[in-house]
Order: C-alpha cells, then structure tokens, then sequence
C-alpha cells in the first residue's frame, strides 16, 4: 500500500534526524491498537530513556490523544538538539497517529504554574499546535475536559500531516496520488 510506503520512507528521515543526537526511539503499541508509549533513549544504553510520550488512538474518528510527555532532563546532558527531545517525541508520536490513521492530535499544556503554562504553550506552537480553548473549571463545559486530562490548561491541537511536512518528514516530492488512500 502507497500509505504504508510514505510512512517508511517518513521513518528512515526522522531516524536519520535522530543519527546525530546518538538517539534511539521506540514505540510501543498496548494491544488493541489503541494505548502507546513512545521511549526516546540513548543509543549506547535503551534502558537510559530520557523521554516518554503516552497516550491513545482512536482511528475511527482519526484523533491521536496525547496525555503525558515526560522528559528527564538529568540525563541530557549531551543530547542537546534544535529542539531536543520534546521534537523528536512529537515527530515520533505524529508518525505513530499517522501509521494508525490519525489526522488530528490533541492535546493539554498543563497550567500548573503560570510560568511553565506559558513555556509549553509557546513550545507547542512552535512544534505546530494551535489553541483550541482554555481549560479553567471555571465553566460546565470544563469538567469533562478536567477529567479527561487531569488538570487546567490551555487544549491543544495539530495536524498530523501538517507537523510531519513543517518538521521535514512528509515529502511532497513524494507521490501525493496516495492521499485520498490514508484514512481521514
């Protein structure tokens, strides 16, 4: 299938970003098809992660769920990049969406302090997000998001394919006759 082949070809450029960093990734899918964990680590040692993404899938309705990114600071001492970790967990988890049949990703930056909402606010839209609505708990419609993600903070959005042809993965050299073949 062509979808099957522009996600390899996807795959080999994101493992060839990942050559200079001394970095490996690994997905896990829980069964189903529909819990996963992305593990970024270092290459001399994969049990040294340095970076965790977890979620969920739901390929009928196209909608990646991102509920936590964990990155360990402590051990990155000589694995800086552009955009370090938290890009190449994004790119990684954007790919996954997109091999699942994913097109939209959600997310929450987390309001735990005003200071650090505003950093991961500002890091997500670089990465390709774009705000959807803040949570508060201050209006009805704020519960279910509350229980969903766990806390307050500004819900998030990105474009699966959009993220993919910004960061350099998606090509449209490629053949783009295989669009209307990926589940949207």
């Amino acid at each position: 299938m062509e979808a099957c082949r522009r996600a390899r070809t996807m795959r080999a450029r994101h493992a060839d970003m990942l050559k200079p960093q001394r970095l490996t990734m690994r997905t896990t899918d829980f069964g189903a098809g529909s819990l996963f964990r992305v593990f970024r680590s270092t290459a001399r040692c994969e049990g040294d992660v340095v970076g965790v993404v977890e979620g969920f899938v739901v390929p009928p309705l196209g909608l990646l769920h991102l509920d936590s990114m964990r990155i360990y600071n402590s051990r990155l001492r000589e694995q800086r990049g552009a955009f370090g970790v938290g890009l190449s967990l994004g790119l990684e988890t954007a790919l996954y969406g997109y091999e699942t049949g994913c097109h939209t990703a959600e997310l929450l930056a987390i309001n735990d302090d005003d200071h650090t909402h505003r950093r991961l606010v500002r890091y997500y839209r670089r990465l390709g997000c774009v705000p959807v609505c803040e949570v508060t708990g201050d209006k009805p419609g704020d519960v279910a998001h509350m229980l969903v993600w766990g806390g307050a903070g500004t819900r998030m959005d990105f474009d699966v394919r959009g993220v993919l042809e910004k960061w350099g993965l998606w090509s449209n050299d490629d053949d783009d006759d295989d669009d209307e073949d990926i589940a949207r």
